[in-house]
């Protein structure tokens, strides 16, 4: 009678062909990432047109001015609310 079981190797034989396969899959794997980044970072670095350019610009500078009057809006509402609570 064991007090401890001993566990037999439960591993399979890895094979050759096993191992070739997988090399195979992770090279494909590697082969369509590398293509992936060369095509992100071509469209990352190509110019963009400068209408684009100018409407991005002006959008950007809308928000910051949408955004400083909204917040004006806030600190005006809140100071009436603090005189009618004094």
């Amino acid at each position: 009678m064991e007090i401890v079981p001993t566990s037999a190797s439960k591993r399979k034989a890895v094979g050759l062909e096993i191992l070739l396969n997988r090399k195979a899959e992770l090279k494909d794997q590697i082969k369509d990432q590398k293509i992936l980044i060369t095509e992100k970072t071509q469209d990352l670095f190509t110019p963009t047109s400068l209408t684009n350019y100018l409407f991005r610009s002006f959008n950007k500078g809308l928000n910051v001015i949408d955004a400083v009057l909204m917040g004006y809006k806030i600190v005006k509402s809140i100071r009436t609310l603090w005189r009618k609570f004094k």
